[in-house]
């Protein structure tokens, strides 16, 4: 009976200080963390995505590169842009970056062979 006791208080304990921890987590816009925060971006006005496209055999129209562009360069610069594609489910199904944000426009190969009737959405990430 004193060993289940003795579980039940150093468990409460550690559950007391991990929950602190938690409750004091920072998110902001160049760290990653567990949280929700509206961060600011450096393009206020939105960004435009274009496909590059190749074929495969096997794969038939696939996508082979994303070109973001109507970017803020000033305001982005020193940032790095990277996009997920993702299906009708918002699971991924290709990436592509981190690459560096030169100008108002940026092309960033997509790794693998992403078919381009598994695309349903582009996610774009500056930071």
């Amino acid at each position: 009976m004193r060993r289940i006791l003795a579980a039940v208080a150093v468990g409460s304990v550690v559950f007391t200080t991990v929950l602190g921890s938690a409750a004091n987590l920072t998110v902001g816009s160049r760290r990653l963390g567990a949280g929700a925060s509206l961060v600011a971006s450096c393009d206020t006005d939105g960004v435009r995505t274009t496909f590059s496209t190749g074929f495969d055999t096997t794969q038939g129209y696939t996508v082979t590169g994303v070109t973001v562009s109507g970017i803020n360069a000033a305001a982005c610069a020193g940032t790095s842009i990277e996009v997920r594609l993702t299906d009708g489910s918002n699971v991924s199904v290709g990436a592509g970056g981190p690459v560096a944000v030169t100008g108002v426009s940026v092309a960033i190969p997509i790794a693998g062979t992403v078919p381009a009737t598994a695309v349903a959405r582009t996610h774009v990430v500056i930071s």
